[in-house]
């Protein structure tokens, strides 16, 4: 049995901590962008983005699944400079959304 108020709350704390995880990634470079649509029947899609932070610095791969939608972006335009990346926990509705949500 899943208990229904628990589950919001674990998949938001779930978002806050990968959003202090992806501050540290401040400074990497995108290198690489991979998007799999494979899965057609569910229309969900997985992204694979790569970064690289030099030489002391380890590589790391973020990957996002059961992605509804994927704005388009240009693949030729890599490596590209991080400096800032946030996450942002959004409820389902009709809860609302935080100020940083509109647009």
């Amino acid at each position: 049995m899943v208990d229904e108020h628990g589950a919001p709350d674990a998949f938001k704390n779930r978002c806050t901590n990968a959003a202090r995880m992806l501050e540290s990634c401040i400074n990497y470079f995108i290198e690489r962008i991979s998007l799999d649509e494979s899965n057609e029947d569910r229309k969900e899609n997985t992204l694979d983005v790569w970064l690289g932070g030099g030489p002391r610095k380890p590589d790391v791969v973020i990957s996002l699944s059961d992605l509804r939608s994927v704005r388009p972006w240009e693949p030729g335009l890599a490596p590209i400079f991080i400096d800032g990346i946030s996450l942002i926990h959004l409820p389902k509705l009709p809860s609302p959304w935080p100020a940083e949500a509109v647009g």
